[in-house]
């Protein structure tokens, strides 16, 4: 979810979000990085709006999953569950992109989310889809 505030001259629409998540495990950290297009928004200016989007029901333009080297435990779900509860290992950011007539993409600043059962819930779909749970499925 996000709100976003059209401050220009210009009509404009929302076009893009990017969601990243950041897990700190110990010394590491395993972050995932993910681009998603959406139906075009319309904002007028001086208006505001407020968005809500589910991610796991668009397809990703882009997507990785990176682990640091100093992870010497392997991803778990109990981790990953266990962190949301302590709420200090589990960060969300969302950067909303949006077009005008004039410029295309502009960036608007990345609105930071705080650490929910949300977030959990995307690094959870994530760590299954692209990530160290994914699960390598073949015809054979």
């Amino acid at each position: 979810s996000f709100f976003v505030a059209n401050v220009g001259e210009l009509p404009s629409s929302i076009r893009d979000f990017d969601l990243t998540l950041s897990l700190q495990q110990g010394a590491g950290a395993h972050i995932v990085k993910a681009g998603f297009s959406v139906p075009s928004n319309p904002i007028s200016p001086g208006e505001n709006r407020f968005f809500q989007r589910e991610y796991s029901s668009y397809l990703p333009r882009h997507s990785r999953w990176t682990s640091s080297d100093q992870i010497q435990e392997p991803f778990t779900l109990n981790f990953l569950y266990g962190a949301a509860t302590l709420g200090k290992n589990l960060h969300c950011e969302v950067g909303i992109f949006f077009a005008s007539q004039r410029y295309f993409p502009s960036n608007i600043e990345g609105a930071e989310g705080s650490v929910n059962g949300a977030c959990a819930g995307a690094m959870k779909w994530f760590a299954e889809d692209i990530g160290p749970l994914k699960t390598n499925q073949s015809s054979d």
